[in-house]
């Protein structure tokens, strides 16, 4: 999902991936102000609104799901939050890494190198040459998409 600047800049606000949900927001607007950009071929279900509505009046289980997942959703954006104040690269990828490694230390990268650094608010560059530093210091190893936290 992308907005425009008034300058027209694009502003990524959302990046779904397969199975994900985005715009839940227009279910409580009359209008959404959002854009959305397929970056690769894909299918999109559309659901009435007024019909999504109605089932949560009657459905005290699919509303409490709906919950949920907003739940989740502001957890992530506040992660984001919290990884875009940390002014060193290094740190900012490192505690992105932290909170997305699985247990037994293994990040999967999931999309492309540029669109990380565009979610961690850092040019591509400076995230390239971090995961460098970090690989070299020891903190990271590097396996194709795969990354390890050591």
């Amino acid at each position: 999902m992308v907005r425009y600047n008034e300058t027209g800049r694009e502003i990524v606000i959302y990046r779904a991936g397969a199975g994900e949900t985005f715009a839940e927001a227009a279910l409580f607007c009359e209008s959404f102000h959002c854009a959305v950009v397929a970056e690769t071929d894909c299918e999109l279900l559309l659901f009435d609104k007024g019909l999504i509505l109605a089932a949560m009046d009657n459905d005290p289980h699919l509303l409490r799901q709906y919950s949920m997942l907003l739940s989740r959703q502001v957890r992530d954006l506040r992660a984001m939050l919290e990884i875009h104040a940390i002014h060193s690269a290094d740190e900012r990828v490192m505690q992105y890494l932290r909170l997305h490694v699985g247990a037994d230390g293994h990040y999967l990268l999931d999309m492309h190198l540029k669109d990380l650094a565009g979610q961690l608010a850092l040019a591509h560059e400076t995230l390239y040459r971090s995961l460098k530093r970090l690989e070299e210091s020891g903190m990271i190893e590097r396996n194709g998409r795969e990354i390890t936290v050591l």
